[in-house]
């Protein structure tokens, strides 16, 4: 459970910091300016990507579990409302 749960937060993250790595400003080599050049250009979508990646993993975790929520949705529907 806790590797399932490392691989589920620390891969994104380590993936996000690669690209934002590459993506950096600083021009140390020319070699690969272009790569370099798509990813800045990318770099404003990176929070609409990583907000629709939230939404996937959300929404398929819902679709697994639904049976069970359906069984408990009037248990989370008084826990929502009571706090």
């Amino acid at each position: 459970m806790l590797f399932t749960v490392l691989k589920i937060v620390i891969a994104p993250v380590c993936i996000g910091v690669v690209i934002n790595h590459l993506a950096g400003k600083s021009q140390e080599s020319k070699i690969n300016s272009r790569p370099k050049k798509i990813l800045t250009s990318l770099k404003p979508l990176f929070p609409l990507i990583s907000v629709i990646a939230i939404v996937l993993i959300i929404a398929i975790i819902v679709a697994v579990n639904h049976t069970r929520l359906a069984d408990l949705s009037l248990v989370i529907i008084t826990a929502v409302i009571h706090s």
